[in-house]
Parts: structure tokens; C-alpha cells; sequence
């Protein structure tokens, strides 16, 4: 997908998330290796892990990434 489609998308998944009731998300990158070299961004490796409120998480790609194609999405979390 292109940067701008996955832009869309977050979006909408963001909102029905919202929509849904849930108040935290996590980041999850697609971490897989090619070449020895991560599809990760910098950015949502700095992320990872770290949980959030909803309200604060940003359409993707992340602000920062520098990937051709972002693979990432947020995930709901308690």
C-alpha cells in the first residue's frame, strides 16, 4: 500500500476503535527481516511496546518514517 492508503486506513481504524469504546493502542510493526535489513522504521521501534491513550495516536505512517510502504497498524490494548 501507499503511504497515502495506509494514511485512510488508519484513520478509519482509529476511529471505529474510538467508535468501539477502546481507550488504549499499542503500535505493532511487521518486524520482518529481508535482506538483513528491518521494515521497521525507527520511529515505531521507539514506539514499541510503549501503550497509549487513543487520543494521542496519529494516523500512520508515523510522523518520521521513512519506509517506502508502512507496514505498521495500531492495535487495542486494556
Amino acid at each position: 500500500m501507499t503511504k497515502r492508503e495506509v494514511r485512510k486506513n488508519s484513520i478509519a481504524h482509529l476511529e471505529d476503535m474510538r467508535r468501539a469504546g477502546i481507550k488504549f493502542v499499542e503500535i505493532m510493526g511487521c518486524n520482518k527481516i529481508k535482506d538483513n535489513k528491518k521494515d521497521d522504521c525507527e520511529v515505531c521501534l521507539d514506539l514499541k511496546g510503549c501503550k497509549m491513550e487513543i487520543e494521542l495516536a496519529v494516523p500512520l505512517p508515523l510522523p518520521g518514517c521513512d519506509k517506502k510502504h508502512c507496514k505498521c497498524l495500531w492495535l487495542a490494548r486494556e
